[in-house]
């Protein structure tokens, strides 16, 4: 460990690096610390997966409360996937072929 703390270069990557993603990266690419890198690379991994099972537990839970409690499996597997997606509509663009229809 001692060693780790001495090289240069893994302080140089360190600060340059933007996060600890980017720095395990760079780290793994110099083979001198294969163990670290390992497991450096997991405990990354598990937190990453753990929020994104979250907040998809996190939509699910609002978008299905007690008015909304009879959901079909694929309508609430399609309001979850509309609820985590970060694409916004362009209403505008959408809109300007459109013809209105008036009532009967």
């Amino acid at each position: 460990m001692c060693d780790f703390s001495v090289q240069l270069s893994v302080n140089e990557i360190f600060k340059t690096s933007t996060d600890y993603i980017q720095f395990s990266i760079e780290l793994s690419k110099m083979n001198k610390f294969p163990y670290i890198t390992e497991i450096a690379i997991k405990i990354l991994a598990m937190f990453g997966s753990t929020w994104n099972c979250e907040s998809t537990f996190s939509a699910m839970t609002t978008i299905e409360c007690k008015n909304r409690s009879h959901l079909k499996d694929n309508t609430l597997e399609n309001l979850i996937q509309i609820s985590r997606t970060s694409y916004e509509p362009q209403y505008t663009e959408l809109m300007k072929n459109r013809t209105s229809h008036s009532s009967h």
